[in-house]
């Protein structure tokens, strides 16, 4: 039965504050749609982001903002509990 895993946001090295959840089966789950969240969420800055591919560009297949790997193509597959950007960390809680 599905549960509620919480997102916390820090922005600025402030305090931690619920940003939003994931409703998934399990914490490993909750980690795959997490990082699927934030892939979308990238995607309102596609104007800086790229896609490489190792076969194609010689570099580490994933999503690079300006020219530095941020999240792996391995990243999305197996899932992340935490992202960092813009003076923000982003933290999925197993509850």
């Amino acid at each position: 039965m599905p549960q509620e895993y919480k997102i916390y946001r820090n922005k600025y090295s402030g305090e931690f504050k619920q940003w939003s959840f994931i409703f998934a089966d399990d914490f490993e789950h909750a980690k795959r749609l997490f990082a699927k969240m934030i892939e979308k969420h990238l995607w309102n800055r596609k104007e800086e982001l790229t896609w490489l591919e190792k076969k194609r560009d010689g570099k580490e297949t994933g999503w690079y903002l300006n020219g530095e790997l941020i999240f792996s193509e391995n990243q999305i597959k197996l899932g992340i509990h935490t992202y960092e950007e813009n003076n923000s960390i982003y933290k999925l809680i197993n509850n």
